[in-house]
């Protein structure tokens, strides 16, 4: 409990405004630009998100959970409220996600259950992990196993974090991960690109089957099949004293000047506090090599988000809402 309570300071602590829960979303600058300077100066729809507990977008949307287990759907181009989806049990959002096709949307609950909404049948089921786990902190879809399969990463306050295979609409497969840690998993990252960023790239076949998970003193990777298993660990550094949330992104690095794709690296940025670590992880025989320091940045002020662009062009926004290439 007394982890738990030193995460909730921390998180309020380190509160943002909506449009830093948004930035990693979008790849293009103007559409960053736009969240800046656009979301925030439209004060009806500020009013309208003020009882937010979790938020994502996809596409030109973005989407809020509520105290109260509802969804909201905003248009960010109209900067408006466009549908509400009512949630079968009055329980908080603590996390939200939605698969690449804008049809299914899974809302991770306050009491550990997950709802799946599926937006073309205006359909939506409890999944009952009542057993397996305590108040979701977060939660993220990090494999499409086929088209009504998906394997979910949740992780609790009481240091839990499970791998949920869910098939639409049976009961769940459930396989932990890791348990009772001493500090709670805040950061669930799936280590995966969207199919235009690699299309006709020699890139792993399996990088859905790779998650990398934070908490307020470790980003670890595993790699969850066939088995589960633990690959790295990447510490916080010894000279940030107090606890602050990580964040972390991915992008590809090629250390051929002739661009070969044998040569093609994963690119891992980490970030705590003012600091900002990026690794080259070597891809050897569709596995991972052994990952090696590429450089760090120290910014003046605190970090919230980083991302890495398409090239490699890495942004950051800090605790002012500032964004930064």
């Amino acid at each position: 409990m007394e982890n738990y309570l030193e995460y909730q300071e921390q998180k309020e602590r380190n509160e943002i405004k909506e449009e830093a829960f948004t930035l990693k979303k979008f790849e293009k600058e103007n559409n960053l630009k736009f969240l800046i300077s656009e979301l925030n100066s439209k004060e009806e729809l500020s009013a309208l998100i003020l009882d937010t507990t979790a938020a994502i977008t996809h596409d030109k949307y973005l989407i809020t959970g509520d105290i109260i287990g509802n969804i909201s759907i905003y248009s960010l181009e109209e900067q408006k409220l466009i549908s509400i989806l009512t949630s079968p049990i009055k329980k908080q959002i603590n996390a939200l996600d939605i698969d690449d096709d804008g049809v299914y949307i899974f809302a991770g609950l306050s009491n550990g259950n997950i709802v799946v909404y599926d937006l073309a049948k205006d359909k939506c089921k409890l999944i009952n992990l009542s057993e397996y786990t305590k108040s979701l902190i977060n939660m993220k879809i990090v494999e499409r196993i086929n088209s009504k399969t998906f394997r979910i990463i949740s992780s609790d306050e009481e240091g839990n974090v499970l791998s949920i295979i869910i098939t639409l609409f049976s009961s769940p497969k459930i396989e932990t991960i890791c348990e009772k840690e001493k500090y709670p998993i805040i950061l669930i990252y799936p280590l995966k690109f969207k199919e235009k960023e690699i299309e006709g790239k020699n890139l792993m076949k399996n990088m859905n089957k790779y998650v990398a998970l934070g908490n307020l003193q470790t980003v670890t990777i595993y790699s969850l099949g066939p088995k589960i298993s633990k690959i790295f660990d990447f510490e916080k550094p010894d000279y940030i004293k107090y606890c602050c949330f990580p964040d972390i992104s991915i992008g590809l690095y090629n250390e051929s000047s002739e661009l070969e794709d044998d040569k093609l690296c994963l690119l891992f940025a980490v970030c705590w506090d003012k600091v900002i670590k990026l690794f080259i992880i070597p891809i050897v025989d569709d596995k991972m090599g052994d990952p090696k320091l590429f450089g760090h940045y120290i910014n003046e002020i605190e970090i919230i988000r980083i991302g890495i662009l398409n090239g490699g062009s890495i942004f950051l926004v800090d605790k002012n809402g500032t964004l930064n290439y």
